[in-house]
Parts: structure tokens; C-alpha cells; sequence
């Protein structure tokens, strides 16, 4: 996963760079995880990092990106939990596609870049942390 709530954070080394060296053979390659053919498209995914994902909060401060998750789990409603929840999930799909119109931050293209993946496991992981809090709460967890 993609933990983009940590300061600096930036697009993954992973997902960042159009090639990478295979560690076997040596030889330059394009990196699967750059981007991705949309075929019924006759497309290819693409980024518009902003440079709002970068934030370097100031000693024993968070980055909006952790407030906004903060504010999330700190819900003890199910409901209102999915509403924190959705507005910083969704900035990140925003920061990481900008403005480009194939990429994370279109509807209908998003799931192709391969980083969505890296995203939503993020998301997974958060979902899980929320329902570890509520059994700790003693409130319901299944949404």
C-alpha cells in the first residue's frame, strides 16, 4: 500500500518512473506500474501530480492529508465516517491526476493507472483500522 498520509509523501518509487532496470537481465524496460493501455480507448493513463500531494508539516504537525484521516477514524458512525473519509480519499485522486483527462482523477479512467491500486489497498488498510477502532469503542462495525 501507499501510505499518503505520511510528510513528503510523494507518487512511490514503484509508480514513479517510466522505465526501470531489470534486476536479472540489466536491460532498460517500461515500468508497468507508469502507466496503462485503455484498449478500448486507444489510451493510455496519465498523470498530473500536483504539488499539494507534497507537504512538509512543521515539527509535531501533520500533514492535511493525516488530519483529514484523523478527523475520519475519530467518527463513530458509520455514515459519518464514509463522509470524512471520502473527501480525503478523493483529494488524492485529485492530486495525483490533476487535471490530465485519463487518469486518477476521471471517473471513468481512474482504475486503469496502475497507482489506483496502491491507493485503494491504502483505503483497505484505513477501513480496517476504523473497524479495529469500533470493536474497541464497542460500536457497531459492519457497514
Amino acid at each position: 500500500y501507499w501510505d499518503w498520509t505520511r510528510p513528503n509523501t510523494q507518487i512511490p518509487a514503484l509508480a514513479a518512473d517510466e522505465t526501470y532496470v531489470d534486476p536479472i537481465s540489466g536491460n532498460t524496460r517500461p515500468n508497468p506500474f507508469y502507466k496503462a493501455q485503455i484498449a478500448f480507448a486507444e489510451l493510455e493513463t496519465a498523470r498530473d501530480v500536483q504539488a499539494g500531494i507534497t507537504e512538509t508539516p512543521t515539527f509535531g504537525d501533520h500533514t492535511s492529508l493525516f488530519d483529514g484521516i484523523l478527523l475520519a477514524l475519530e467518527q463513530e458512525d458509520f455514515c459519518d465516517f464514509e463522509v470524512q473519509f471520502e473527501v480525503t480519499h478523493n483529494m488524492i485522486h485529485y492530486l495525483v491526476g490533476g487535471n490530465s483527462q485519463v487518469s486518477m482523477a476521471t471517473l471513468e479512467y481512474s482504475a486503469f493507472d496502475p497507482i489506483f491500486y496502491l491507493h485503494h489497498s491504502n483505503v483497505d488498510r484505513l477501513w480496517a483500522i476504523w473497524q479495529r477502532l469500533q470493536i474497541r469503542r464497542g460500536k457497531p462495525y459492519k457497514a
